[in-house]
């Protein structure tokens, strides 16, 4: 009776532990939301949601003659915060609260939303250098599928977001930019940016899933037109740009959908699954595969692997999963916790959909020589506390 009483306590002690799941990186939360709207710049809407708490919104009105264009942010367990544009919304008044004039800034993560055509020209001679977006943290831009009372919206809802640096040419990489943020992510939406800089300025990474992007470009119906047999498919006549790039970034991503580039792009790193690219300059860039460091994570218990070769070169917007207490991982170590085999993948989290980038197998054994410190080492809980 005394065994079997310690054995419930010590098993009522595991199943009050918890493993701490694992992630690329850490939510970089915002402080300060700032929308350019006339008479509202000013006007931080993160505070004002957090004043009527996170379950509920804050909504903005532009309201015209004709129309009643809107936008709302939430916030999203799991998620963070949403900004959300409905009925062709359109900035009419540049924030001059920040250390550069644009038409949005955000200081951390921020998914924003797009249904109609949304628009922000940050193109004004009075504001020299101005920038579209300014975001500080990773911006995830994709298709609203409800409006802000929750009910679906039409299927042929368009996402459609124009926005507009500051266009006059300049090597300033700090000024004059459509779009700026360290991490860029599409997701089934279509963006035409532009500015005197570049039109994009992702510096880690820029991401597309089944998305169109338009930088320094202008939409033409042939994008998507097969080319002619012998014709080639990638490139166009080269030709004179009143901008330094059109995108600039560390790694460009592709899944699916048309990237058009027009004039010199920066580009470190290119991934390519699907879709089609339309560059009018030569690009020439490194190919890059996005993989786990070893072929096998097989092996007994206690055994430690490597994730990745250089942790360094896999952008922050990936994470790796491991699907049970087999397996645990630290910083870019993986170690075998328990006797067992689950599932590890290595992906982008797109806004709403995932983006499955590279998956091993993870089993692990035991030998007679390590039941006793496997049992004292009480790993073996972990397998009775997921069933």
């Amino acid at each position: 009776m005394n065994l079997k009483k310690i054995f419930a306590a010590l098993l009522a002690v595991a199943m009050l532990l918890s493993c701490l799941p694992f992630a690329a990186s850490a939510a970089n939360e915002p402080s300060v939301l700032y929308v350019g709207e006339k008479d509202k710049t000013d006007d931080n809407l993160i505070p004002m949601l957090d004043a009527v708490g996170k379950a509920g919104n804050v909504r903005v009105y532009a309201i015209d003659r004709n129309t009643q264009a809107y936008y709302t942010l939430t916030y999203e367990k799991n998620v963070g915060y949403v900004l959300t544009f409905y009925n062709d919304y359109t900035m009419s008044e540049l924030i001059d609260s920040r250390s550069a004039y644009c038409g949005l800034y955000c200081d951390g993560d921020l998914t924003v939303r797009i249904a109609g055509n949304v628009t922000f020209n940050a193109d004004d001679e009075k504001y020299k250098g101005a920038i579209g977006w300014i975001v500080e943290g990773k911006l995830t831009i994709e298709n609203a599928l409800y409006d802000e009372n929750g009910a679906a919206l039409p299927a042929y809802t368009p996402a459609v977001l124009n926005v507009n640096g500051a266009m006059a040419k300049t090597k300033n990489e700090s000024i004059s930019i459509g779009i700026s943020a360290p991490t860029v992510m599409l997701n089934h939406v279509t963006v035409n940016a532009f500015g005197g800089y570049a039109g994009v300025v992702a510096e880690e990474a820029l991401v597309m899933n089944a998305s169109q992007l338009y930088a320094n470009s202008v939409p033409e119906e042939s994008d998507w037109q097969d080319p002619e047999p012998g014709e080639e498919p990638l490139q166009q006549e080269d030709e004179e740009t009143d901008f330094a790039y059109s995108v600039v970034t560390a790694n460009l991503i592709q899944v699916g959908g048309l990237i058009k580039a027009t004039g010199a792009a920066d580009i470190s790193a290119f991934y390519f699954r699907g879709g089609k690219h339309i560059f009018s300059r030569r690009a020439v860039v490194y190919g890059k595969d996005y993989v786990f460091a070893e072929k096998s994570y097989n092996g007994l218990w206690s055994d430690s692997f490597t994730l990745f070769r250089d942790p360094y070169s896999i952008p922050s917007c990936m994470s790796v999963s491991v699907g049970s207490s087999v397996a645990k991982i630290s910083g870019n170590k993986l170690t075998l916790n328990r006797r067992g085999s689950t599932a590890m993948a290595l992906y982008i989290q797109c806004g709403r959909d995932s983006i499955w980038m590279d998956g091993r197998t993870v089993d692990c054994q035991l030998v007679w020589w390590q039941w006793i410190p496997y049992i004292l080492s009480g790993a073996w809980i972990d397998a009775i506390r997921e069933r």
